[in-house]
């Protein structure tokens, strides 16, 4: 049985229950809309965010790949111990140029946690977090990296497809991270956790630009803008580029960042030729009437706990009568004990949009809108998860149990492609 144990909310001794039955019954559950055409989907055992990206390397005609993997310890299995509690993690990071199956390369880690308090074991916000660099020749790459649970025996998989830029051979952006303070290299220390949805303060995109002109003036103009493409930071920056490959970092104000969805896009010019490189960040920033302008990536997800009529007519509105309901649907819900612009339900609602998404999502299609999204975000972490298989017909299916509520919902996957569909439940 796998069993996936996440922090409770613990916001002003709202219990996990109360929360289940505010979100269930107090703000009522919409329709589900589905896509019977969309594309495959693939379930997660052990809960991996993973990042494989190229980045510079100091030789022409080569570039490295870097592979960034995280767990969240609530997503691991700890042990009780004469000290404490552990838990073990067993990684293997395989790259293979494409077409030459002969040239993969293997490297294995393994990272071991020891704690004192059963606290750290399900916070949140804690994360492990494992590096690997490989330098190799510029061309395209198979990159994979999976993680094993040693003591739940769950596994979790990554697998991108890079390529690998030469960066001294014409001007090159490379992807963009987050780090906590500006940096003139890499530093895996300073990295923002790949899943974190909240930023109380200001912090870092770190890029690498290759292929400059050493000792001339190079422009950067960055911007941030929400979901629907509305501009809300902008700014440009010039300096005169000390060497051909450098490393630099621009700010980013937290309080600029929409609710949802905040796309980074960033331009850099140096004798008429330009790169550019983006990123999306999904952000919980509260609501607020000021905020309320942003809030097109989380109205959709909205609907399964909205009536039919309400959540219709809030996605028809004008922006400003848009946000006006938004904010009053909200503030309705909002309990007494909390301060004006903290909502513990709305960030618990992001909170369970974002999870959907990185746990159910494939090729694009958001995972919110599946049938464990939509479970998922209505009623929660549940107690347990199990997964079998059909003796019949060899499919697999996943029993999830809320002990709590007394509910159980069974997902089926009918193509053994891990498009699970609720069959029991719902």
């Amino acid at each position: 049985m796998l069993r996936i144990q996440e922090k409770p909310m613990n916001i002003n001794k709202i219990s996990r229950l109360r929360i289940f039955l505010v979100l269930i019954f107090v703000l009522g559950c919409g329709s589900s809309a589905r896509n019977p055409n969309r594309p495959p989907r693939f379930g997660a055992g052990l809960l991996m965010s993973a990042r494989i990206i190229n980045l510079p390397a100091a030789e022409k005609g080569a570039g490295k790949i870097v592979f960034i993997a995280e767990m969240r310890y609530s997503n691991l299995q700890f042990i009780k111990t004469a000290n404490g509690y552990a838990a073990e993690v067993e990684l293997t990071f395989s790259l293979q140029e494409k077409g030459r199956p002969e040239s993969v390369r293997l490297v294995d880690r393994r990272r071991k946690i020891d704690l004192k308090n059963f606290s750290e074991t399900v916070d949140r916000e804690k994360v492990l977090r494992v590096v690997e660099e490989m330098a190799v020749p510029v061309g395209e790459y198979l990159a994979n990296v999976t993680a094993t649970d040693r003591y739940a025996r769950n596994q979790g998989f990554v697998s991108e497809t890079p390529q690998v830029q030469d960066f001294l051979s014409g001007l090159h952006l490379s992807p963009l991270l987050l780090t906590t303070d500006s940096l003139a290299r890499f530093q895996a220390d300073k990295l923002i956790p790949l899943r974190q949805n909240r930023f109380k303060k200001d912090f870092y995109t770190l890029f690498a630009i290759g292929g400059l002109q050493a000792g001339q003036q190079v422009a950067l103009q960055y911007e941030l803008q929400d979901g629907e493409g509305k501009s809300l930071f902008s700014r440009e920056a010039k300096f005169v580029a000390p060497e051909m490959i450098i490393y630099t970092s621009l700010p980013i104000p937290a309080a600029k960042l929409a609710m949802g969805v905040t796309e980074i896009k960033i331009v850099a010019e140096q004798n008429g030729v330009k790169a550019d490189a983006s990123m999306s960040i999904y952000a919980n920033v509260g609501v607020s009437p000021e905020r309320g302008q942003n809030i097109g990536s989380i109205i959709e997800p909205m609907r399964y706990i909205m009536d039919g009529k309400d959540w219709q007519a809030l996605k028809e509105a004008s922006t400003e009568e848009r946000a006006e309901r938004f904010n009053a649907f909200w503030a309705a819900r909002q309990p007494t004990t909390t301060k004006q612009d903290e909502n513990p339900l709305l960030a618990e609602f992001f909170v369970r949009v974002q999870e959907a998404n990185f746990r159910f999502n494939w090729a694009g299609v958001e995972g919110w809108r599946s049938d464990r999204g939509r479970i998922f975000i209505i009623y929660g972490e549940p107690d347990s998860v199990q997964r079998q298989r059909s003796n019949r017909t060899n499919a697999s299916y996943e029993t999830w149990t809320y002990a709590e509520i007394g509910r159980q919902f069974v997902f089926y996957d009918y193509n053994n492609d891990g498009d699970f569909r609720l069959i029991s439940g719902g």
